[in-house]
């Protein structure tokens, strides 16, 4: 049985990364539906029994020491969305670890919402979680993520799931589904689906998001087992730490031919690892406060073992800067010692310590300082020579200026050619630094760069010179080309380089600018040279080639440089590569990397042209480089990123590595490393190299602060943890870009002659060879093949690429090629009734047999049936390569026999008894027979009998049939009740006994005449009568059947007015119904009370003293219903005399309410006069004394009618502002200017205003007026307005 699992993960939700990725239990301090809670940047994501509740805020949420539920006071912006699986069942979490530390709740001020010791756990698993499979929760890549697994034949639709409260939701192209919220996006990944073929074989299925009508689905597009695993992302090979319990730095590292990688730090002292036979095996002590030794590493191509691993140094301090191991397996280190007695072997070019100043560097002390070079042995159990190289100053460390980085004193470059000669760029302030044949001989700043060449054995200097001018010069990289020049780069602060050729001879003004050289690699002449930059800080960290020799720069910059049309970049980054043509007098493009801070993020570590041209990078960057460098914005934040990325997100403090497309124009992959919970991620200097397959091989110091899990580790490799009280070298290798040969896995099963075609996943490659493991092979793609032999075969699929950008690879998959061939076995005899046959088919590995309900079982190829007659069998023969259906017949062979009925004799009489049937007949018992074998025999019997016949086929094969004889003795003798009674209209049962047959008559209404018992309904008294007959005579008997009758009386019909009740009554019986009964007082009663809605027939059934039933019928009518109106409600003013006139239906009587306000009490029209609100009502009776009501309501509501506009223009029309109004208590007015200042105020309506202040006119405008006023309930009100003044 397979079993199907799904992967898919959360990769735009940002977690918040304190003390790690934790989900915690929900112990009862927050709403019982959670059950986990996982901390986000900006939110929760709560973990329910039926999904997920994704709680987002624009608040930032603080997980240190959790108060409450709110981040702050503060208004905050809230956004729920949920994950809602359909077919989730309750079922219990397991929780996979628990964290070391714990959260404390003090949730509001009930103590038991309070819990401590809270601990989270990483992973969550739940078993049947859905009815055909299983659900975890976990974290990948440092992402939420969700694993389905289905079970064997299980139902995928069982993962379906709604996403609600979004604000819209997608799938994109490229299969990722997007849940857009307010602060922005939620992203699934694409998930992806593997078949578990065994322990070690997983098989990839094609899988996608649907969404439809609202439920997202997984869309499996083939078969289960239908494909391997895709490997289609990146992936980090290993890392691993030295595993050294003492304090050690890493600096530099780089790979063999092989893939193995070299990692080279500095060593605080005893106790580094070293392995067996190692050139030097003990620490060798140091200066100052932090002693030193190199330390070299060499570690297996999987990380998981050390290939070697030595001290290197002497009695003072040392610092790898760069290595590069030759294809032989040897390793050239170059760096800088302060040791008088570095060991020296071979013949040394300089075997002395030329001694220099005392240098302090990133806290490193230096008593004097040389460039050192040594070689040692594929198997590093040897020196093979080594040498130093430098004048009476400093040398090899960058201590000028230009260390913009933490680290970048330690910079410089060591590289090979194919003759295995050695090239170096660094730098120095010795004036009598050796040269050979130089193109400048002499230091012209404080501090130049400075190149040369040596010899394989170290012996020769071939050719060296200074590089420099007025001010200061760093030499941070050399690389060889195919066209006899090797290039050179670093930062100057001259604006006087000895220069010509190049795209740009100028200075370009700032702290600094980068520059490239090209020099023949022969003879060491200067060939051209350039500046590049603009007026801020520049510096070029790496310089390389690609197989056209053209030239790429990576570098530094503050300034904002142009990116050229068509390349990727990211504007105003700190970051900048170009491209120049081999001699450096033109550039082809140039692109910025990094997060647009308009500042320097990264330190460069590592630079690579492939051979297809693409664009490797590497660096650095966070808060170590704010703190201990220039880089006072240094941070890995930001950064792009692709979606396959190993690690998505950052702390900030992390490695950066990128691809990019040839001419850099796209971005092809880009991931951050170190871990996005770890300790500040950096190396102290040196160089880390890629491979011309895509991998890269870095060093790294990890883990400070004694931080044991400080950095990324893989399972499996040497060191998964930091053992020292600080630092520890790290390194890491990491698959950028490799062939990786895939073939999908055809069906389990081929059926000949059905071919196979073979599916072609292989990433990076274009030429393929395919054996099939028959004989025949195939160069195509995707090619079909047909095999003839069943069997098991092992085809084999190698992947090339034709341009030797990358390395081969293979992968062979497994075909099973099957035929199918059925068949049944026909039976040769036939069996008797009841005996059993084994029956037999053949050729397949499933087999279904019908009829099955005779079969033993019927999924046998063999199974037993037992027969009672000849059957036909079919069986359906099937196996993966096809299916038959088959028919068997098995003969069941048996005589006949046939006897007649039962029968009933007198004594005395005799029975021919005849067989019909086949074979030979015999009979038992032989008691009153004439003979006891033969068709036909002859019985007299003088009691009740039964006989058995057996015929007896020629193959042994017997069939019986029974009959009995009973036998009378007596004439019948009729047992019937003699009268019976029954009332009008029903019917009974009459039962009749002692006889074998019976006939009942008259058939007037009487059913069932030759029954024993029959069912009668007469309408009127009379006989039945009944013969009764047995074998020995018939004798009659009767039976008189008396009618009852029930008679009953009701009354009396009437009409009542809607809503009166009416009595009715019924006589002539002891108990009544009465229909309908839903508006009666009593429905069984003799008399009822009943309120009809409508006119209705009242029926009631009286049952009497006998049990008989009749009916009789009253019925009740309704008067039409009575009608009054006393009119609309009336709004008066105080004082008035107000008329209140009824409106009826028809004639009747009237009386007003409250009789001692009208004035008239029961007149159709009457008169009030009420001095406040008041309700009066009519009550209306009309002719058939039917009454109804109504009530007219009197309000007083106090008014104001106020002017917008008066003219006081002497005209006396409109002359005065003046108000109307009425029904108040109390009234003042005022009225303002637009300044608010008071113009005039009245308490009486007959007061006015006439447009005057002070007995001055007014000048045109508008004013505002107020009215305060209390109403007759002793309310105050305001109410305000405009009023405009014209003249």
């Amino acid at each position: 049985m397979y079993l199907l699992r799904i992967f898919f993960v959360l990769i735009c939700i940002q977690t918040s990364w304190a003390q790690g990725l934790w989900m915690y239990p929900n112990k009862g301090q927050w709403d019982n539906r959670i059950l986990y809670n996982h901390p986000l940047a900006s939110g929760r994501l709560y973990v329910e029994s039926d999904g997920l509740t994704y709680f987002l805020s624009d608040a930032t949420f603080h997980e240190h020491e959790e108060k409450n539920d709110h981040p702050s006071d503060a208004h905050q912006t809230c956004h729920a969305i949920k994950h809602n699986f359909i077919h989730a069942q309750d079922v219990p979490f397991v929780a996979k670890d628990s964290s070391t530390h714990y959260h404390n709740y003090f949730l509001g001020n009930d103590p038991s919402k309070w819990q401590s010791s809270i601990r989270g756990t990483s992973a969550l698993s739940a078993k049947k979680y859905f009815p055909d499979g299983d659900l975890n929760y976990l974290f990948e890549k440092d992402q939420f993520a969700f694993h389905l697994e289905l079970k064997p034949h299980g139902e995928i639709h069982h993962f379906d799931f709604t996403i609600s409260g979004a604000d819209t939701t997608f799938i994109d192209k490229q299969g990722l589904l997007h849940i857009t919220h307010s602060f922005g996006e939620i992203t699934y990944s694409k998930p992806k689906a593997w078949v578990l073929l065994s322990e070690n074989e997983r098989s990839e299925v094609p899988i996608e998001f649907v969404i439809n009508d609202g439920i997202i689905s997984f869309q499996v597009n083939s078969a289960y087992d239908e494909n391997f695993p895709l490997f289609i992302d990146p992936s980090l090979t290993f890392s691993t730490f030295t595993g050294s319990p003492v304090d050690n730095w890493g600096f530099t590292a780089t790979p063999d031919v092989n893939g193995n990688l070299f990692g080279g730090g500095i060593v605080f002292g005893s106790g580094y690892p070293t392995t067996l036979g190692a050139y030097d095996a003990s620490y060798n002590s140091g200066t100052g406060s932090f002693p030193m030794d190199v330390g070299i590493t060499k570690f297996n191509a999987s990380g998981s073992s050390l290939l070697y691993s030595t001290y290197l140094g002497g009695s003072g301090n040392e610092t790898p800067h760069s290595i590069v191991c030759a294809p032989n397996g040897e390793l050239y280190v170059y760096g800088v010692t302060s040791s008088v007695n570095f060991p020296m072997a071979g013949q040394s070019f300089d075997n002395t310590f030329n001694g220099g100043p005392y240098q302090l560097q990133n806290s490193l002390e230096f008593n004097g300082s040389d460039i050192y070079i040594a070689r040692l042995n594929p198997s590093g159990t040897a020196l093979l020579s080594s040498t130093f190289v430098g004048g009476s100053s400093t040398d090899g460390l960058n201590s000028a200026s230009l260390f913009y980085n933490y680290g970048d004193q330690f910079r410089g470059e060591i590289v090979l050619d194919d003759n295995q000669n050695i090239y170096v760029s660094s730098t120095t302030t010795s004036s009598n630094f050796p040269t050979t044949n130089p193109f400048q001989n002499s230091l012209n700043g404080t501090q130049d760069a400075i190149i040369f060449k040596m010899n394989p054995g170290l012996s020769q200097m071939i050719w060296g010179s200074y590089f420099g001018g007025s001010g200061v010069e760093s030499g941070n990289s050399i690389t060889v080309g195919d066209n006899g020049s090797i290039y050179v780069a670093g930062g100057t602060t001259s604006s006087s380089l000895a220069i010509s050729g190049g795209h740009d001879l100028t200075f370009n003004g700032g702290s600094s600018d980068g520059y490239a050289l090209r020099i023949n690699a022969a003879n060491g002449s200067m060939q051209s040279g350039t500046y590049m930059g603009q007026a801020e800080y520049d510096q070029t960290y790496f310089i390389r080639t690609d197989i056209d020799n053209a030239v790429y720069v990576y570098g530094q910059t503050e300034s904002a440089w142009a990116i050229t049309a068509g390349c990727y970049g990211n504007a105003n980054s700190g970051q900048f590569i170009r491209k120049y043509t081999q001699d450096l007098s033109a550039t082809n493009w140039t692109t910025m990397i990094g997060a647009s801070t308009g500042h320097v993020e990264l330190s460069p570590t590592a630079f690579l042209i492939s051979d297809c041209y693409d664009i490797y990078l590497a660096g650095w960057g966070g808060q170590l480089n704010q703190l201990y460098g220039q880089a006072s914005f240094s941070t890995t934040n930001n950064f792009p990123v692709t979606l396959d990325a190993f690690q998505l997100n950052t702390n900030g403090s992390n490695f950066y590595i990128a691809v990019l497309d040839q001419n850099a124009s796209a971005l092809k992959y880009a991931t951050f490393m170190g871990g996005a919970s770890t300790s500040y991620n950096h190396v102290d200097g040196g160089t880390s190299r890629f491979d011309n397959q895509g991998r890269i091989y870095h060093a790294v110091c990890g883990g400070c602060g004694g931080n044991n899990f400080g950095f990324t580790s893989t399972p499996g490799s040497w060191a998964p943890q930091n053992l020292s009280n600080n630092c520890n070298l790290a390194c890491f290798k990491f698959e950028l870009s490799t062939i990786e040969a895939i073939a999908a896995q055809p069906a389990p099963l081929i059926c000949i002659p059905q071919s196979v075609f073979f599916d072609n996943n292989s990433q990076n490659a274009n030429s393929f060879y395919w054996d099939f493991g028959d004989g025949n092979t195939s160069s195509a793609f995707e090619p079909i093949h047909a095999y003839t032999t069943p069997g098991t075969y092992d085809v084999l699929l190698v992947a090339f690429d034709s341009t030797g950008c990358f390395t081969p690879d293979s992968v062979t998959v497994t075909v099973n090629i099957g035929a199918f061939t059925a068949g049944a076995v026909q039976p040769t005899t036939s069996i008797c009734p009841g005996d059993s046959y084994q029956l037999e088919a053949y050729g397949g590995n499933s087999y279904l047999w019908s009829p099955a309900n005779v079969l033993d079982n019927p999924n046998s190829p063999t199974p037993t049936a037992t027969l009672l007659a000849t059957t036909t069998f079919s069986v359906i023969v099937a196996d993966s390569c096809g299916s038959d259906t088959l028919q068997v017949t098995v003969d069941v062979n048996a005589p006949t026999l046939s006897l007649p009925n039962d029968t009933t004799i007198c004594i005395g009489a005799s029975v021919d008894i005849n067989a019909i049937g086949s074979g030979n007949i015999t009979w038992t018992p032989s008691s009153f027979l004439n003979t006891t074998s033969g068709s036909s025999v002859i019985s007299t019997p003088q009691n009740d009998i039964t006989y058995t016949a057996t015929a007896t086929s020629t193959n042994g094969c017997t069939a019986q049939d029974s009959m009995s004889i009973f036998v009378s003795n007596n004439p019948p003798d009729p047992q019937l009740i003699d009268s019976v009674s029954l009332c009008y209209g029903t019917s009974m049962p009459l039962t009749a006994g002692g006889g074998s047959t019976y006939f009942w008559y008259p058939s007037n209404n009487l059913i069932g005449a030759n029954n024993q018992t029959v069912q009668i309904s007469p309408l009127q008294a009379q006989y039945y009568y009944v013969d009764v007959t047995n074998s020995c005579g018939t004798v009659s008997d009767s039976v008189w059947v008396n009618i009852l009758t029930a008679q009953i009386w009701a009354g009396n019909d009437t009409i009542v007015c809607p809503g009166q009740a009416a009595t009715l009554w019924a006589n002539g019986a002891l108990y009544y119904q009465w229909i309908p009964g839903a508006n009666a007082s009593s429905s069984n009663g003799a008399q009822v009370s009943v309120i009809p809605p409508i006119n209705t027939t009242y029926m009631v059934v009286g049952t009497d003293a006998q049990g008989c039933q009749d009916s009789a019928y009253v019925q009740v009518n309704l008067f039409q219903p009575a009608f009054v109106n006393a009119g609309p409600d009336i709004y008066a003013v105080q004082g008035d005399v107000i008329q209140l006139n009824a409106d009826p239906s028809g004639p009747g009587t009237f009386l007003w309410a409250p009789p001692d306000e009208v004035s008239c009490v029961n007149c159709l029209s009457t008169v009030v006069t009420p001095n406040q609100n008041a309700i009066y009502t009519v009550y209306f009776t009309d002719q058939n004394g039917c009454t109804a009501q109504s009530q007219v309501n009197i309000f007083f509501d106090p008014f104001f009618y106020v002017p917008n506009t008066f003219t006081p223009d002497g005209d006396m029309f409109n002359q005065y502002f003046r108000i109307i109004g009425g029904n108040y208590l109390e009234v003042e007015v005022s009225i303002y200017d637009r300044w608010g200042e008071l113009i005039y105020e009245f308490t009486d309506l007959k007061d006015y205003w006439d447009g005057t202040y002070n007995f001055r006119p007014c000048q045109d405008g508008t004013y505002t007026w107020k009215i305060i006023y209390t109403d007759f309930s002793n309310h105050k009100e305001v109410l305000t307005g405009h009023v405009n003044l014209l003249r």
